[in-house]
């Protein structure tokens, strides 16, 4: 039998250690299980480099007349800008015009600009350009791919916008938005997406001809359908990272891996960390760097990129370039205006539509060399002044939650198939 004081210092014992038998009563945060998170569910970009470091060494750059460049030509983030000053041949600034041409010092001065300059392309009359449909890079002769990028949210609202057709004038796949639908892009947020996050169908046709207004809505901003053969939305972040794949094998994902429906941008991450870090003597010389243009960060991007590859810095180029670009002279590159702008109970259906392709944005923001963990978070503050939910972890989206349509038949014909799977429907309407 216990005496009275032994069991009075046992009880003492027992309250000492109880506090680490029970469940934290603190805030849930994005690593607990209590909101049914899983450790493959998210990753960050201190565990994505934990093993390893996406190398920018300068050696690798010492010689840039013998690289060849490949530009990934985003729209809608200042990619028409950029590719005219590196005179790479777009519709607005044809190779040799006027508008070209101004930008000839530029071009000459920059490490970037000689880097395509008097290049022979590989295919005659071919720039070296991936946009939308077009592929004029050689996956093996490839040494850098120049992304051009912009906040997810300034970059869909630009790209209805851009595209909006005069009603009177305007083909008939345009029609199912703009003159069936939505003519303001406030209205296709707050009215379109409200109506399908409140609808009890979780089933989306495959053609946007057999869809209600609020479902072409979250097609549109989801980026889940083609409407028309050129629309922005359906060439988006994860349409180009599946662009870029083919040319960055060594960080171990392949086409195959892409076109899984079961696959999403975190389970990317973590097999491109793992696959780096299990590298015990891995080497980049043969692998392409991937290095970022922020459209809202261009001055100071331009000029890191050009420091990197053994420039002086840009020498105030890259400020020429920001203050000539409509990116920025339009006034909507930073999220506040934005946020001003767009509706808030808009808004908020807007970030939870655009969930995937946030994470893309944020996975190709951190494959650049030129970006450090500064610069990235810079970019996540610039989209929570629109989605202050948004982290800046890579998560799951949990495709299958409403309103993901059923999958069904999967095309794998042509362009189609770098957009394929990703837990979602990608057919063409």
């Amino acid at each position: 039998m216990l005496t009275r004081t032994a069991k009075f210092v046992v009880l003492l014992i027992i309250l000492a250690i109880m506090p680490a038998l029970l469940p934290s009563t603190t805030p849930s945060t994005l690593r607990t299980k209590s909101i049914h998170v899983d450790e493959g569910d998210f990753i960050s970009y201190t565990d994505f480099l934990k093993n390893t470091t996406l190398d920018n060494a300068l050696d690798f750059y010492s010689d840039i007349n013998s690289m060849n460049g490949c530009y990934i030509h985003i729209g809608k983030a200042a990619g028409s800008m950029i590719r005219c000053v590196l005179d790479l041949d777009v519709p607005s600034c044809l190779k040799g015009s006027a508008r070209s041409k101004q930008y000839d010092t530029v071009r000459k001065a920059s490490k970037l600009g000689q880097i395509f300059l008097h290049k022979p392309p590989p295919r005659a009359w071919c720039p070296f350009v991936i946009h939308m449909w077009d592929n004029y890079c050689d996956i093996e002769l490839t040494g850098l791919l120049v992304v051009p990028t912009r906040n997810p949210i300034s970059r869909i609202q630009s790209s209805f916008n851009y595209e909006r057709c005069d009603l009177n004038n305007c083909m008939e796949a345009k029609q199912t938005i703009y003159g069936e639908c939505f003519l303001e892009f406030e209205d296709l947020i707050s009215r379109g997406l409200h109506d399908v996050y409140n609808s009890s169908s979780t089933i989306i046709p495959h053609q946007p001809a057999e869809m209600i207004c609020a479902q072409r809505a979250w097609s549109f901003v989801s980026g889940d359908r083609q409407f028309w053969e050129t629309n922005h939305h359906w060439y988006n972040y994860e349409f180009y990272f599946n662009a870029m794949v083919p040319y960055v094998k060594c960080l171990g994902i392949t086409s195959s891996l892409v076109a899984n429906p079961l696959l999403e941008p975190v389970d990317f991450a973590h097999r491109i960390s793992s696959h780096l870090g299990g590298q015990a003597n891995h080497t980049h010389t043969k692998c392409p760097r991937v290095m970022v243009i922020r459209g809202e960060h261009l001055a100071h991007d331009w000029d890191k990129i050009d420091a990197m590859l053994g420039g002086d810095g840009g020498g105030g180029m890259g400020s020429y370039i920001f203050d000539n670009a409509r990116i920025n002279t339009a006034g909507n590159v930073n999220g506040t205006n934005n946020k001003q702008a767009l509706p808030k109970d808009g808004l908020g259906f807007l970030c939870r539509a655009m969930c995937l392709e946030f994470q893309y944005y944020k996975l190709t923001l951190w494959l650049s060399t030129n970006l450090i963990k500064k610069d990235i978070e810079e970019s996540m503050e610039d989209l929570r002044h629109m989605c202050p939910d948004e982290p800046s972890v890579i998560r799951r989206c949990n495709t299958t939650a409403h309103p993901e349509p059923t999958i069904g038949q999967y095309k794998n014909d042509g362009r189609q198939n770098a957009g394929t799977g990703i837990g979602k429907l990608r057919l063409t309407g």
